[in-house]
């Protein structure tokens, strides 16, 4: 398959598109013409490592010559930023892996009913409306629960001004839109994928090598997606309960206040989503190649090809 028809199912992320409105996409073309040997470095990586150093470099040597609160009384930073690099690279390699698993279907080669609408819906996985529309209710509910919960004058008091505001109203809403891509893209790979390609009725290949119709790049896209996905709740688990992780080995103490049973609660909701995502989408995936595999009553009526 061709970049050319890569691309094609290549719809541009919101991340992307930020890091191109702020200059990062012509920095990262820069630094591929001065260094022709590496890889290209993609904008997304170029803004979030920027946005890493001011946060992890500028500001916290800031916080500690003003005496406010560093990475030394609160290591949920180190979480925060393990995340954010994560979520960057997850969404990357999602987004490159769900055009890959496409292309492997050569859609343009098969003669479907609805041609173009098919092709058309598989190249829009995640409409920009969606993504745009999630996102400001996340970060409205944010906001909501910096000045109701948690309280801005309590973040000031511990942060500092400067910290405070470059955090919450410049750092955290980029943050939170790569959160939002990444979610999306998860969900839409686990619960619209499966449904789009059973919908698409295609013919399957038992006859590559791994015996798997034709779908091997799915089933890895669905497994180790899933696997970042649980890296991910890890991550904010370690966030939230740093204290409890490291305050025995550490000697610190909790600078902001305990987190309430709600917290917890949606812990172990984004646990179960999860297992019930990876769960519903290899079912689906199972269902439907039984389904075509020869000897089966629609493999019978359909047939299946074999892989040119």
């Amino acid at each position: 398959m061709t970049e050319r028809g890569l691309d094609e199912y290549k719809q541009e992320l919101l991340v992307n598109r930020i890091a191109t409105a702020l200059g990062f996409e012509r920095l990262s073309n820069w630094l591929d013409e001065q260094s022709e040997a590496l890889p290209r470095i993609p904008p997304s990586y170029l803004m979030f490592g920027f946005i890493i150093i001011i946060n992890m470099g500028v500001l916290e040597t800031y916080n500690y010559l003003i005496g406010k609160n560093t990475l030394i009384d609160n290591p949920s930073r180190i979480f925060a930023t393990a995340g954010v690099v994560l979520a960057v690279v997850g969404v990357r390699w999602m987004h490159e892996t769900y055009a890959q698993s496409i292309a492997d279907l050569r859609l343009p080669e098969r003669d479907l009913e609805n041609d173009a609408e098919i092709k058309n819906s598989f190249e829009n996985l995640l409409p920009l409306r969606v993504e745009v529309t999630v996102y400001l209710v996340a970060l409205v509910l944010y906001l909501l629960n910096l000045f109701f919960l948690i309280g801005f004058s309590t973040v000031v008091e511990i942060e500092g001004i400067v910290r405070t505001l470059v955090a919450n109203f410049v750092t955290i809403p980029i943050y939170l839109l790569l959160i939002t891509e990444f979610g999306l893209l998860y969900f839409s790979i686990h619960l619209l994928l499966p449904r789009k390609i059973a919908q698409a009725d295609l013919n399957m290949f038992f006859y590559d090598p791994q015996n798997m119709g034709g779908f091997g790049s799915t089933g890895q896209l669905l497994k180790r997606s899933y696997y970042i996905y649980t890296v991910g709740v890890l991550v904010y688990f370690g966030l939230v309960y740093w204290p409890e992780i490291l305050g025995e080995i550490v000697n610190l103490k909790r600078v902001y206040p305990e987190p309430t049973a709600i917290v917890a609660v949606f812990f172990i909701i984004l646990w179960l989503i999860g297992v019930c995502s990876i769960g519903y989408s290899m079912y689906r995936m199972h269902a439907l190649m039984s389904k075509k595999k020869p000897g089966s009553d629609q493999g019978r009526r359909g047939g299946y090809q074999k892989q040119a």
